[in-house]
């Protein structure tokens, strides 16, 4: 009989990964991003896995859109060049990513020996693996899945991809656990998307926390009186934060700024 994902046993690094994300996931917003992406790390690492990269992209009508580099444990060196000259739309593992079809994730053998098999067609995707090769990544596997939008009525749709790897040899040892890294990589991706959603929709300024409570009394229903007394200041002060807060949430209105909150996880 073929053995299901659900017939594993689960391992001690994916149950101490599960444990620390959802206990992690309630800290204080603004600690929870830094916190689990540590704790990701520290799972990859007890399961043997030296180096990995991860990130989102939009695909609109098709079409591969605004993308967004959430993390790396690569050198500073490598990471600063492949920024520098532009690699991103070589990326071998992106490239896989677009080719998603009905399939909600896939995998597939990733490594600098690839470099060889695509020169001739893709050259510049040859030197973006050799160039990961250089900084580690010389054997491993790629992981892509993807995530409807959920705005209503939204037609986007978010597309994720990992590279896992090390020396050579790690590959057959990733992919013996790939089905717990697909659970926990997908998991990582849910906890992140307030992070992604921000930096897609390029809401980049962080909000205060003075800010944060403003908008967490419209939140909860206050108008600007009540804001300002349950936080011991003058109206004055409050229409001072609202406009703050339209201005880095790009909302035209406070309901519509409430919304974006929770969208980016400042709520």
């Amino acid at each position: 009989m073929t053995e299901t994902l659900y017939d594993q046993v689960m391992s001690k690094q994916f149950e101490d990964f599960l444990t620390q994300a959802i206990v992690k996931h309630r800290l204080p917003r603004p600690d929870v991003t830094h916190q689990l992406k540590l704790s990701f790390l520290t799972y990859l690492h007890a399961c043997g896995i030296e180096y990995t990269n991860y990130g989102a992209f939009q695909v609109e009508n098709g079409k591969a859109g605004k993308a967004y580099f959430a993390d790396t444990n690569f050198r500073e060196s490598w990471i600063e060049e492949y920024f520098a000259e532009g690699y991103t739309p070589h990326d071998y593992v992106l490239g896989r990513a677009k080719e998603l079809d009905t399939d909600q994730t896939f995998h597939f053998a990733l490594g600098e020996w690839l470099s060889s098999r695509v020169r001739e067609d893709a050259p510049q995707t040859a030197q973006v693996l050799r160039g990961a090769g250089d900084a580690g990544m010389r054997d491993g596997f790629g992981l892509i899945g993807r995530k409807r939008s959920a705005e209503p009525g939204g037609d986007k749709e978010l597309r994720w991809s990992f590279g896992f790897g090390g020396e050579m040899g790690v590959g057959a040892h990733i992919e013996r656990q790939i089905s717990e890294l697909t659970i926990a990589s997908a998991l990582l991706i849910d906890l992140l998307m307030p992070e992604i959603n921000a930096n897609l929709d390029r809401i980049l300024k962080p909000l205060s926390p003075r800010e944060r409570d403003v908008l967490a009394c419209f939140a909860n229903g206050l108008q600007r009186d009540r804001a300002a007394y349950a936080l011991k200041t003058s109206v004055h002060t409050i229409d001072f934060h609202c406009r703050n807060l339209r201005k880095k949430l790009r909302a035209s209105t406070m309901a519509e700024a409430v919304a974006k909150g929770y969208r980016y996880g400042q709520l």
